[in-house]
């Protein structure tokens, strides 16, 4: 497995040793930050299944583009446009790219931070396949179920 480090200060040693599939995932998270949203979906696969974790109301299942871009509007709904994500680290592999990130919203006037272990599984260049683990699920729950 090669570690990358996330530091954009460092961009340029990076940019050189990064394995292609933590690029692209790279590409994606910055156009999600930027509500790009042709640009994620153009780097998902028609057939996409995301999977997360937990008993909230965003667990389960989520296939195709359409089904994560709903969960993904949800979350925005549920933390009343708040959420935020930052990468903690990046690590990647011939088979799968693993993302550390360090999340957080508000939701009624409660702030809550945590963080989340992604998985995805590429497949020529897309995200064909995710499971989404935060570190805190059952305080999680908890914050968007309220």
């Amino acid at each position: 497995m090669t570690e990358t480090s996330s530091s954009f200060s460092r961009a340029g040693d990076w940019e050189d040793m990064e394995h292609e599939d933590a690029k692209t995932i790279r590409i994606i998270i910055d156009a999600f930050q930027r509500a790009d949203w042709d640009t994620v979906r153009s780097y998902w696969d028609d057939n996409i299944v995301v999977h997360y974790s937990g008993h909230g109301p965003l667990a389960g299942d989520h296939r195709g583009k359409d089904a994560v871009i709903s969960m993904l509007q949800r979350l925005d709904e549920l933390t009343e446009n708040t959420f935020r994500l930052e990468i903690h680290d990046v690590l990647a592999s011939e088979d799968h790219v693993v993302v550390l990130y360090n999340e957080s919203a508000r939701r009624g006037g409660v702030d809550f931070a945590w963080n989340l272990v992604a998985v995805y599984h590429l497949r020529d260049g897309k995200i064909a396949e995710a499971w989404l683990h935060p570190g805190e699920q059952a305080e999680l729950d908890e914050f968007l179920s309220r």
